[in-house]
Parts: structure tokens; C-alpha cells; sequence
């Protein structure tokens, strides 16, 4: 009988254990391979070399000064395919959007965590841009945040594949449709600013996690107050989700939510759906991006799933090894 009280007692104690630390495991942040917790491109710390993925940094002309440069985010969706955001290359102050720069001084820099020192000769040349011929000239009324259809994708065609990054496979609509629910955590990262009071861009790769809000059929909202969110310079960038075990492009970062507010960043963002331009990015691509199945699944992970469900279930397979040494030991029940 004390054979069995001891058992029972160390049983117990390893339930609590398992059921607890499980859920704590699960509930306490997301993290990296090396399980170090993660914050936000705005509020957060900078990426690692795993979390790069898909994403690149763009450098270009800047439209209110030529002799100045800006920066831009993207993500390579095939070899030397760049999916970014067509605001930074249109100047649209005169009320009709007009293309200002050109590809041969746009530079794509790839597999880099901080950008700010390298110089145009580091980075990959540029053949060719497509902004979607649309762009500003949708006559959707947006609603109260600003959601509608402001066609805010462009393609950069680089001169050689890019290989130093992942090719991400850009999210079909039947599956943004079911995957992307209320307060899901996507992946947002870029080469922006960190905070609504930086002067300006970073350089340096940021990444956090921000809930899901709200889609219509081009656009969707993605944070809101006091939750990570991206900035000026982010422009472009992805939005990542893991489904199925794959990580896809489910957003290209566009602008700030119409809240009346004079941040540029903070209280959310909206963000272009790739999934409903799918058939104008294999145009626009000249073929060169063929869709979903023509993409090879990310190497990188960012250990939010993986780490959890491992863990699991290697505690309930020393919950089950230690009762049946328990039932060994023939533990008598009186």
C-alpha cells in the first residue's frame, strides 16, 4: 500500500507538471529555434538569421529628393521575382500616380540583417518594375479604417536568381479564407522604422507577431493599438502564416489605418491581399511566378508550432513510460 501511495503521489505530481507546463509552454510567446522569445518590429527586437525567410530590402531613389535614396521592403516570391509595394516607386502628390524610378536604380539586397551600411554596388540589379497598372485608380469607397482596393503591388525582376533568401509561396484565397481567422497571430517583419518617433528608416530586420483583424476582398487590418506593427520604410514587406506546416505570404505591408491620428505607425496596419491578385502576378511576372505549386517550401521556422507540439509529446510519453513502471513494480491496490 505505501508502494502504491508513493506511485500515486509522484503520478499525480507529474500530471500537474505535464498539464501545466504544457499549457505555459504554449501560451507564453512565440519563439525562435533556440526558443529565445520574440517582440515586434515596432515595440521589439531585431530578426535573426532563421527568420529572414523570404524577405529583402529595397533600395531606390527617393521621390521628394532624387539625390536622396529610400528604402522599401519585399519578399521573393520566385527566383528573380520581388513582390513589394507599387508606393515605392509611384509619386501620386500631383493626384495622378507617376511612375519616378527607374530599374536601374533600384538595388535588391538579400539574406542581410542590417542594411544601413552597405553601399548600392552590394546589392542585386534591378531589370525591371511593374506596378499594378491600377494602383490609386479603384473606385471602391473604403470604409472607416481605410480598408478597400488601392491595388498596392508592384514587381521587381532582378538581373540573377536571388538565392541567398527563400522563395515563399504566396497563400491561395480558399485557403486565406479559412486559415486567417480572428486574432490569429501573423508574422510581420521589415526594414523600417522601429517606433513613430524615429526620424528615419532602420535598416536593420525586424519581426514580431500581430493578430488578424479584419478582410475585405483586396485588403486586410492586421494589429491595433498597443500590439506590434510596422512603420515607414516596412513598406512592401510580408505578412507570413504557417499553414499546413508552410510558411506563406498572406499580406504585402501598404499603409497606416485612417484612425485620425498623425502616427505613421502603432495602431495598425493594412495590408494588400497577393491571394486576389494571383492571375496579375503571373501576367506581370511574364511567367516567371507561376503560383503556389511552383514554389519549394521555406527551410526556416520561427518555432512557434514545432517546439510546442515536440515538447507535448515527449512529456505524455514520460507520463505513460512512468505508469507503466508503476503497474511493473505490481503495486498492490489494498
Amino acid at each position: 500500500m505505501q508502494r502504491f501511495s508513493a506511485c500515486w503521489t509522484m503520478w499525480k505530481s507529474l500530471c500537474v507538471s505535464v498539464c501545466f507546463g504544457v499549457v505555459a509552454w504554449e501560451a507564453d510567446g512565440w519563439a525562435d529555434p533556440l526558443g529565445v522569445k520574440r517582440q515586434a518590429v515596432y515595440r521589439g527586437q531585431a530578426a535573426t538569421k532563421e527568420q529572414i525567410y523570404g524577405t529583402v530590402s529595397i533600395l531606390g531613389p527617393n521621390k521628394s529628393d532624387p539625390n536622396a535614396a529610400s528604402g522599401c521592403t519585399g519578399t521573393l516570391i520566385a527566383a528573380r521575382v520581388v513582390l513589394t509595394a507599387a508606393h515605392c516607386f509611384v509619386d501620386d502628390s500631383s493626384g495622378t500616380p507617376v511612375v519616378f524610378a527607374k530599374a536601374d536604380q533600384v538595388r535588391v539586397f538579400a539574406g542581410q540583417l542590417d542594411t544601413s551600411n552597405l553601399a548600392a554596388e552590394d546589392g542585386l540589379k534591378v531589370v525591371k518594375i511593374v506596378t499594378h497598372p491600377d494602383y490609386l485608380r479603384s473606385t471602391i469607397q473604403k470604409n472607416n479604417l481605410g480598408l478597400g482596393q488601392e491595388n498596392d503591388l508592384a514587381l521587381v525582376i532582378t538581373e540573377q536568381d536571388i538565392t541567398q533568401v527563400d522563395i515563399i509561396p504566396v497563400l491561395s484565397k480558399e485557403k486565406f479564407a479559412t486559415a486567417l481567422t480572428a486574432d490569429i497571430k501573423l508574422i510581420v517583419t521589415g526594414y523600417g522604422k522601429i517606433g513613430p518617433e524615429a526620424t528615419a528608416t532602420d535598416g536593420v530586420l525586424y519581426i514580431a507577431e500581430t493578430p488578424f483583424r479584419e478582410s475585405l476582398d483586396f485588403e486586410f487590418w492586421a494589429g491595433g493599438d498597443q500590439v506590434p506593427d510596422t512603420c515607414p520604410g516596412d513598406s512592401g514587406g510580408p505578412v507570413y502564416l504557417r499553414v499546413d506546416g508552410q510558411l506563406s505570404l498572406v499580406g504585402v505591408t501598404a499603409r497606416g489605418i485612417d484612425d485620425g491620428s498623425s502616427a505613421d505607425c502603432g495602431k495598425g496596419g493594412i495590408y494588400t491581399k497577393p491571394a486576389a491578385y494571383i492571375e496579375w502576378l503571373k501576367t506581370a511576372s511574364e511567367g516567371a511566378y507561376a503560383g503556389e505549386a511552383s514554389t519549394t517550401p521555406p527551410k526556416g521556422g520561427c518555432g512557434c508550432e514545432g517546439v510546442a507540439s515536440t515538447s507535448a509529446s515527449s512529456w505524455w510519453g514520460v507520463f505513460l513510460l512512468f505508469g507503466l513502471w508503476c503497474f511493473r513494480r505490481r503495486v498492490r491496490w489494498a
